[in-house]
């Protein structure tokens, strides 16, 4: 066998093992990379900071043009006074709830936002 392949036929046999060099020092054992480490954690913050205030400032402009943010309601106010109507006369929650394909819990808070709380989802007695 020609010398040149006689490393690779040691290595496939097992004889010879390869490790990779260590040639990145850790981070914090060098104090030029601890440095470049506190610099990008700052400019993380940084970032993190303006992202906020962005994120407030077009809040806040959405507020101005009279943009509710948010998720949107599923129950409107004339249904949860239909609601309320219906469990004053005795429907259960559930059934409601199936009519309206909500959650039972929905159909609580919907009334709950009337000011006309149930304290019972369940049942919708007061």
């Amino acid at each position: 066998m020609p010398p040149s392949y006689e490393p690779i036929s040691l290595w496939l046999k097992g004889r010879a093992s390869w490790k990779k060099p260590n040639v990145w020092p850790k981070m914090h054992s060098v104090p030029n990379c601890r440095h470049k480490s506190n610099k990008f954690g700052a400019l993380a913050e940084f970032e993190k900071s303006l992202i906020r205030e962005r994120t407030l400032a077009g809040l806040e402009a959405a507020r101005a043009r009279g943009k509710q943010p948010g998720r949107r309601r599923v129950l409107t106010d004339a249904q949860c006074e239909e609601i309320h109507d219906a469990l004053g006369a005795g429907a259960a929650v559930r059934d409601i709830a199936s009519r309206y394909i909500v959650h039972p819990r929905t159909v609580a808070r919907g009334v709950e936002r009337l000011g006309q709380g149930c304290s019972n989802p369940v049942t919708g007695t007061g």
